[in-house]
C-alpha cells in the first residue's frame, strides 16, 4: 500500500488512503459516511413534508379568498342596483360561512369548521367589516395600508399539517391566514 501513497496522490487521497490502510480509520470513515447518509435522508423527508405543508397552505388560502369574493359580491348585491355600498356584517358572515362550508365539505359550529380534508378544526377568528379610511391590518392592499374601498377582512386558523413522521406523531400544525375582500361592486347605469 505504500506505492500508492507516493507524491502524485493529492493531499486528500492520501488522508483518506492512510486512515483506510488502518481500522480505527476505516471505521471512522464508514461511521461518518453512515451519519452524513442519515443527515441527507432527513433533510430530504423534512423538504418532501415541507413541500406538502406548503401545498396544502396555498390551496386553503385560495379557498378562504374564493369564499370571501363571494361574501363580498353577495352582501352587496343591493348596493349594485342603488349605487351606494351598504356593509352588512352578519349578512356577509352567513354568506362567508356558506360559501367557505360549501367549498371544503365543512360543516360549521361554534366558530369552527368541522370534517372535509382537514385534520382538526379550522377556526374562524373574526370577520371583520372595513370602511374606506380604515387601516388594513399587516398593509393588506389598500394604500400604505389604508382601505381605500369598503370590504371585509377575515382571520381564520387553518390546520395545514397533522401526521406521523417516521412513527411521531405529530399534533395539528395550525397557520394563522387573513385575507381583504373588497366590495368595489358598481352600479350600472343606462
Amino acid at each position: 500500500m505504500d506505492f500508492l501513497c507516493g507524491k502524485n496522490i493529492s493531499q486528500g487521497g492520501y488522508f483518506i488512503l492512510k486512515h483506510l490502510s488502518n481500522e480505527k480509520g476505516f471505521i471512522s470513515i464508514f461511521a461518518l459516511g453512515l451519519f452524513l447518509t442519515g443527515v441527507m435522508v432527513m433533510l430530504f423527508i423534512v423538504s418532501i413534508v415541507s413541500a406538502g405543508v406548503m401545498k396544502n397552505a396555498y390551496k386553503y388560502h385560495h379557498d378562504i379568498r374564493a369564499a370571501m369574493d363571494f361574501a363580498v359580491f353577495a352582501d352587496n348585491m343591493n348596493g349594485a342596483t342603488t349605487g351606494t355600498v351598504q356593509l352588512d356584517p352578519q349578512n356577509a358572515g352567513q354568506y362567508f360561512i356558506s360559501a367557505y362550508s360549501l367549498i371544503t365539505g365543512t360543516t360549521y359550529g361554534s366558530g369552527q369548521f368541522i370534517g372535509g380534508s382537514f385534520s382538526a378544526p379550522v377556526v374562524l377568528e373574526g370577520l371583520t367589516p372595513i370602511n374606506p379610511g380604515d387601516p388594513l391590518p399587516n398593509k393588506f392592499g389598500g394604500l400604505n395600508g389604508i382601505a381605500v374601498q369598503p370590504g371585509y377582512f377575515v382571520t381564520m386558523n387553518v390546520p395545514v399539517f397533522r401526521g406521523s413522521v417516521m412513527g411521531i406523531e405529530i399534533p395539528p400544525f395550525y397557520v394563522k391566514m387573513q385575507h381583504f375582500a373588497n366590495v368595489g361592486s358598481m352600479s350600472i347605469k343606462p
